[in-house]
């Protein structure tokens, strides 16, 4: 089967279902339109939370990578020793212990 053959059993079948259409009453296609109206607003509700999941999952993933690029700098930088000099007035370091110790006795 190829894509024509598809393509063409669905205009068939469209026509089909407009001939239907055609020779209901008034008051049955006021309710295929009311069916219709409800079928097509839950299917835009559905479409709408599936699509702010996907939204959601990508932005976590985002910020997810995001923390953990700046984990890997911090723990790169605190190898290299590097925060001495650029954050040497921001971080508190304590002098070592043994430096100012008194003798107790």
């Amino acid at each position: 089967m190829t894509v024509q053959h598809v393509l063409a059993a669905l205009g068939f079948l469209a026509c089909v279902a407009l001939l239907v259409h055609h020779g209901l009453g008034a008051r049955r296609q006021a309710r295929l339109h009311l069916w219709w109206r409800a079928r097509a607003a839950s299917l835009r509700f559905a479409w709408s939370r599936l699509h702010q999941t996907w939204r959601r999952r990508g932005e976590a993933r985002q910020v997810r990578g995001r923390a953990e690029r700046e984990a890997a700098d911090l723990i790169e930088r605190a190898r290299r020793g590097a925060g001495h000099g650029e954050d040497g007035g921001k971080v508190i370091r304590p002098r070592r212990f043994g430096d100012q110790r008194k003798d107790l006795h």
